[in-house]
């Protein structure tokens, strides 16, 4: 509670001096955070609408394993595509790939809208879309959270990751809003799958023309890759990473899809509420992604046993929903978890291991060990979902977090 108390004493008096102070972020860093926001909002546009759409077509359980399995891919495809940037010593080049060839993909989305196939096609065009378009999305992280690290100086990185979450989560809440505004006006889904595209291709114009690798930062020939062999031996850093490892991998085991929190709504009878409630996940995400780039946090200890908290209680009040109060409740308690964690754990990789040679493996090391708890967590769902209710599910998944719980509190002393 103490820990709550200042974070929102000190977000009126910081408010204008985090503006003040992204001003100052390289051109490259708030380039990608508005690449970031457009990328976001044509992914929202889809994916706020996904559960309607998949629902008239097939089964939407089938889309909740699809989609969790594809990010779980693409969370383990990061580690290769982080070595991949990291030897071929480029940023820029590899968040070209991953953005471009999402391009490819979102006419898939435009052209299982119409009525040119069955059902069965239909929903088999969508999931490789759908599988697709998060996988690329995620195998582009490793390069850009490097080039944001290149970018900016150790005192400034946790403000400048939580920027671009915070850009990343604007382009979603427009994202959701724009569907709302789209659905009173047409209930083609064409036409806003074809809206969708737009952001998508601007985003990647803003890319190649402003975004650039910092060649003062430029990683050299003797700073190779396989440095590696030598942070092996490094044990004490070895243990720090691998206990932070083991804590996220409990973490993330324990939170559920997203699509899962609109399908309880749509099973307890709110699913015309949908799209707002979308809109206020997102706008959770971003008022605490704004919340930690205002502070320099210096116990990452604490803020990380906070967005535990945050996700047994989400949990736990979203297995007991039954009224849009307690859904609400849980919608932003996942929010925060999602709002704070990712740049905690960006961070704190840089803290870790500093050498600027091995960033985007490290951060592709632990993207795939987020995607090992991801499809794990995903391989108990769809086996647990034969069986019982969704609700049930969110029960059981308060135990992973219980264990990295007490995990964080007997080894307070690793994280100092």
């Amino acid at each position: 509670m103490l820990l709550i108390f200042k974070l929102f004493k000190g977000i009126y008096g910081k408010f204008l001096g985090f503006f003040y102070k992204f001003k100052k972020f390289p051109g490259a860093v708030l380039s990608l955070a508005l690449v970031s926001g457009l990328m976001n909002l044509s992914t929202a546009i889809i994916g706020s609408t996904a559960l309607d759409f998949f629902s008239s077509i097939g089964d939407t359980s089938f889309l909740i394993g699809i989609r969790s399995f594809s990010e779980g891919a693409g969370y383990i495809i990061k580690v290769l595509i982080g070595v991949m940037s990291d030897i071929a010593k480029q940023r820029r080049l590899f968040l070209l790939v991953g953005y471009g060839c999402v391009l490819f993909i979102k006419p898939l989305f435009v052209l299982v809208s119409f009525n040119f196939f069955t059902n069965y096609i239909k929903s088999i065009i969508y999931c490789i879309a759908q599988s697709s378009d998060r996988i690329l999305n995620a195998a582009r992280d490793p390069a850009r959270d490097s080039l944001i690290a290149d970018w900016t100086n150790k005192e400034d990185r946790l403000s400048a990751f939580s920027f671009r979450k915070f850009c990343s989560s604007l382009g979603s809440i427009f994202g959701g809003i724009l569907v709302i505004i789209c659905l009173k006006y047409t209930s083609k889904y064409s036409i806003i799958y074809t809206i969708a595209a737009i952001p998508a291709f601007l985003s990647v114009f803003i890319l190649y023309i402003y975004v650039k690798d910092n060649k003062n930062d430029k990683i050299t020939e003797k700073e190779s890759w396989f440095s590696i062999k030598d942070l092996l031996l490094d044990k004490q850093s070895l243990k720090y990473y691998g206990i932070f490892m083991l804590t996220i991998f409990l973490l993330n085991f324990g939170k559920l899809n997203e699509v899962c929190l609109w399908k309880i709504s749509t099973d307890i009878g709110y699913s015309h509420l949908n799209g707002y409630l979308y809109i206020l996940y997102y706008t959770i995400i971003a008022f605490s992604s704004y919340c930690i780039a205002c502070f320099n946090v210096r116990n990452n200890l604490e803020i990380i046993i906070f967005c535990n908290l945050s996700l047994f209680f989400g949990n736990l009040i979203i297995s007991y929903s039954n009224s849009i109060f307690t859904l609400l409740l849980g919608i932003v308690l996942y929010g925060i978890y999602n709002g704070i964690i990712e740049n905690i754990i960006s961070g704190m990789i840089i803290t870790i291991f500093p050498k600027k040679n091995m960033r985007a493996t490290l951060f592709g090391i632990m993207n795939t060990i987020l995607g090992m708890s991801i499809f794990s967590s995903f391989l108990c769902v769809r086996y647990l979902l034969k069986s019982m209710h969704l609700k049930n599910i969110y029960f059981i998944s308060t135990i992973p977090t219980i264990g990295s719980f007490i995990i964080l509190l007997f080894l307070n002393k690793y994280f100092k």
